[in-house]
């Protein structure tokens, strides 16, 4: 039993592939690039519904991405990838 257990840690180090094919690894899938990308382009849900409650501000941020209403549109910026967003406050209410 002792020799299974060592073999498994062995190849979880050795072939980390095999490892993962094994369901030896305790690290979750790695993400693929197509829900990576969809996930770094989305801003937070926070920052989206700061705007939509407060229809009077025409620009806000959560220190993160920076949104602004258009005539008949919210446009958002990029999160940066190490960002730790704040909650949110309005830069330019409506005057």
């Amino acid at each position: 039993m002792r020799f299974a257990a060592a073999a498994a840690i062995f190849l979880s180090f050795a072939c980390p592939v095999l490892a993962e094919d094994a369901n030896l690894s305790d690290k979750p899938p790695a993400a693929s690039p197509e829900n990576q990308a969809e996930s770094a382009a989305a801003p937070p849900e926070a920052v989206i519904g700061f705007g939509v409650s407060r229809p009077e501000c025409q620009e806000w941020t959560d220190g993160c991405v920076i949104c602004k209403r258009g005539a008949d549109v919210v446009a958002c910026s990029t999160p940066g990838i190490a960002c730790q967003p704040v909650a949110p406050v309005c830069k330019d209410p409506a005057k």
